[in-house]
């Protein structure tokens, strides 16, 4: 990855040193990964159970997005999506629902970063 590519991974809130960790410093598998991030159905599953009110399934898709945003390094949104998780696991799907805004911004950024790759 060339120094454009770092500096825009840093700006989106990525933990760049520990993905490279974790990727074993195979930057086109990361890349392969970076790449299918925003089609991956948690996000939308996320949106779907809690404009429906349904708090399981707003928290098993949360869990999971919360584990993808991990293991690529995504510091800002992991922290969020976190936050939202613990919210639901407890069943308060109102304070989850007002989390949405800052997840959805850290998540914008994210795939906009992705974009430009």
């Amino acid at each position: 990855m060339d120094e454009i590519m770092l500096q825009r991974l840093k700006e989106a809130g990525v933990d760049v040193d520990g993905v490279f960790e974790r990727f074993m410093g195979n930057m086109s598998l990361l890349r392969k990964f970076l790449l299918k991030f925003p089609n991956d159905s948690n996000y939308k599953e996320l949106i779907d159970g809690l404009n429906s009110g349904e708090t399981e399934k707003a928290f098993h898709a949360a869990h999971a997005f919360r584990g993808v945003c991990g293991n690529l390094s995504f510091v800002s949104l992991h922290r969020v999506v976190a936050e939202m998780t613990e919210l639901l696991r407890v069943g308060d799907l109102e304070a989850a629902r007002r989390k949405m805004p800052e997840v959805e911004k850290e998540y914008t950024q994210i795939v906009t970063m992705i974009s430009k790759l």
